[in-house]
């Protein structure tokens, strides 16, 4: 994704709003819906949260994935601000043999 790209989904995003990924991708030269989704909840969201896990998230997700498994959808919805990626990231980087 370049510059330029990524300007061009937030602004696409701000117009259209971020359920509509089909038609915004036919705005993007070269890109699909799934391609323009990912990029907006895993890279360029607002409310993204980067950075360290606090321990009350770790348990969450630790708690969480006892409840759900793999289904880091849902996972997310426990856990604002932390993308999909990110938190399946997480688990296997640090939580998974714990």
């Amino acid at each position: 994704w370049t510059v330029q790209e990524d300007n061009q989904l937030r602004r696409l995003v701000d117009e259209h709003g971020h359920r509509k990924w089909s038609f915004i991708a036919s705005k993007m030269s070269g890109r699909r819906g799934k391609q323009c989704r990912d990029r907006w909840l895993n890279h360029l969201k607002p409310d993204i949260r980067r950075g360290e896990w606090t321990q009350e998230e770790e348990r969450i997700l630790v708690e969480g994935h006892r409840m759900l498994g793999t289904r880091w959808a849902a996972l997310a919805k426990l856990l604002p601000g932390r993308p999909e990626n990110a938190i399946k990231n997480h688990w296997h980087a640090t939580l998974r043999c714990k």
